[in-house]
């Protein structure tokens, strides 16, 4: 049952100070009690829109902290914080600093395999292409490439097998994989390496 709000209560809180009086869910003002409010110049505020309002201001301010960071090129629209520090200039040259990249979740690996992947530059930085760092833990998976992919290994070895031939680089150096090449990425210990992809939107193809 709900506790009704009475003049007697009005005057208790007006003659305490009180310029506010706060109704809750809980509780309902009776006719009288309102008048009374009003005639003390006190507002009448419903627990309700207090938290519709905090919310409103919650959300503007995400959505305000949002814009900044993006402008900054600390998140992509849509995705969140960004996992590196980068900037935009007006020409559209984007320099990335590597020192700040932290490894993402490659989400279309193979349940139980250590791959961490960053896409660095994409589509939503105007470009045609795409790239981004790379590192594996001993792992081996198929992998068929409906787009075209250059990899410089910065550390370790990546090994890339097609048709039987396994290809193994160490540091510094370059593949280059075609279209349509359906391979075995891996690596028998560890691999770092830098990629760039054309088209950008490479998980889409």
């Amino acid at each position: 049952m709900k506790k009704l709000i009475s003049t007697q209560d009005v005057r208790n809180l007006y003659y305490s100070g009180q310029k506010e009086l706060v109704v809750t869910r809980d509780q309902i003002i009776t006719p009288e009690a309102r008048d009374l409010a009003k005639v003390l110049s006190m507002k009448v505020v419903y627990a309700d829109d207090i938290l519709s309002e905090v919310k409103t201001d919650t959300d503007l301010i995400r959505n305000l902290v949002s814009q900044v960071l993006e402008r900054l090129g600390q998140t992509d629209a849509g995705q969140g914080p960004r996992m590196f520090n980068a900037e935009r200039d007006p020409s559209g040259i984007t320099p990335v600093r590597g020192d700040t990249v932290k490894m993402g979740k490659f989400d279309s690996a193979i349940p139980g395999q250590h791959i961490g992947l960053t896409d660095l530059i994409t589509e939503k930085d105007s470009s045609p292409m795409a790239a981004g760092l790379t590192c594996w833990d001993t792992v081996s998976f198929p992998w068929t490439l409906n787009y075209h992919e250059i990899d410089i290994v910065l550390d370790g070895q990546l090994d890339i097998t097609i048709d039987g031939r396994t290809y193994s680089g160490k540091r510094g150096d370059v593949f280059y994989i075609p279209k349509g090449s359906s391979i075995t990425f891996g690596t028998p210990t560890f691999v770092k390496f830098f990629y760039v992809t054309y088209p950008a939107a490479w998980a889409e193809q």
